[in-house]
């Protein structure tokens, strides 16, 4: 049975879009990537989709009937690299800009409603659980006539990091290792590991911290 078959099987996708370029790595038989029903592609004929090993989903919900839509949109050269097992919950936006990338870690998700805006590259490592109605952007999209900082700059999320319901993470900005972001935060600086940040902005309330699902 080859991987279109298995999809229709499984009800998890009407129309199948395979026309971008899809890579896939490893050589395990199983379906690497997940379309549930309701994701919506908008991509460049030379954007990619990279997995590296694991599983890429998109548009997964905890309910039976999900009424939500997840938006995906790749532009020109862009591309989204999969390291692991990592899950889009439903009512997700994922934009990657041109030359842009998204790479992404094992064993992470993002939750419902939350909005990824990569113009240059975002990184997420290996264990992160971000919340509902995160937004993730590393690019101001416009400039301010006079401003001297770059419009774009990457973002890198690190491993075993939890991003609150809420929270915004914006450009230039690297969250180390065993951190935490508390809900509704905004962060604008760069979060040391194992430290909690809250507020607007966002800034260290606890340090040494230990988290756990």
């Amino acid at each position: 049975m080859n991987s279109i078959d298995e999809l229709k099987k499984l009800s998890l996708f009407k129309s199948l879009l395979f026309n971008f370029k899809y890579v896939r790595n490893n050589t395990s038989s199983r379906i690497a990537c997940f379309l549930y029903k309701k994701t919506v592609f908008e991509f460049d004929k030379s954007s990619k989709i990279i997995i590296n090993k694991g599983r890429l989903t998109f548009n997964k919900s905890f309910q039976k009937k999900n009424p939500f839509s997840t938006l995906v949109t790749l532009r020109e050269n862009s591309k989204i690299v999969v390291n692991g097992r990592f899950h889009f919950y439903r009512g997700s936006v994922i934009s990657i800009g041109n030359d842009a990338t998204l790479e992404l870690g094992d064993a992470s998700y993002l939750n419902s409603h939350c909005k990824i805006i990569c113009q240059e590259k975002i990184t997420i490592g290996d264990g992160v659980l971000i919340a509902d109605n995160v937004v993730i952007r590393d690019s101001d999209m416009h400039k301010i006539i006079g401003q001297k900082s770059e419009i774009s700059k990457p973002i890198h999320i690190g491993d075993h990091v939890w991003i609150g319901d809420g929270a915004r993470i914006m450009k230039g900005v690297t969250i180390g290792n065993g951190a935490v972001v508390a809900a509704g935060a905004i962060v604008t600086k760069d979060v040391p590991p194992k430290t909690l940040v809250a507020g607007v902005p966002a800034k260290v309330v606890r340090k040494d911290i230990e988290w756990e699902a």
